[in-house]
């Protein structure tokens, strides 16, 4: 396997047929209403179902009971995986919405699946509301400008833009 993996892709084997495994495993039928007649019978394990929730920016580990072969995302837009060895993935919060995680082993069998539902991170969150323009500030305990998905374009590209010219004289000071 290996060490790291781009979302969405799978270590091992393409990802038609480790899906068409599983959907054997799941006893879904092909589109000719029969199960595949050719496909070894791939054994179902108890998988770890759990939901995971996390805040847009953050990361959580996920630990297996199994070695994984491979991960599929559902959307790779809302979050992200890497995988730093066989049991040990982290999924960070890209984009708010749902998806699904699912990891198999080497067989094919589901190890892992789960719901990863990203949301906004609201604590000490304050949001300015005038006419249509909408901002946010982030106030731990003083207020400053935390731009974020469904601000308005001015403000988002004013404090993105105050934040990548201070990022750039920190670089220039290197």
């Amino acid at each position: 396997m290996r060490s790291a993996m781009t979302v969405g892709a799978l270590a091992a084997g393409g990802a038609a047929a480790v899906l068409a495994g599983m959907a054997w495993a799941t006893g879904a039928a092909h589109a000719d209403g029969g199960a595949p007649r050719s496909a070894p019978r791939i054994p179902v394990v108890a998988a770890e179902n759990r939901d995971l929730h996390l805040t847009i920016d953050t990361a959580a580990p996920v630990r297996l009971s199994a070695d994984a072969a491979g991960v599929v995302i559902g959307n790779p837009s809302v979050a992200g995986v890497s995988v730093q060895n066989n049991r040990l993935l982290f999924v960070t919060g890209r984009a708010y919405g749902s998806t699904s995680l699912t990891v198999v082993d080497d067989a094919g069998a589901v190890i892992y699946h789960g719901r990863v539902t990203v949301v906004p991170d609201e604590t000490g969150a304050v949001m300015v509301i005038r006419g249509a323009d909408v901002s946010r500030l982030a106030c731990n305990p003083e207020c400053r400008p935390s731009p974020d998905i469904g601000d308005s374009s001015i403000s988002f590209e004013r404090a993105l833009g105050q934040a990548n010219a201070r990022s750039g004289q920190a670089r220039s000071a290197e």
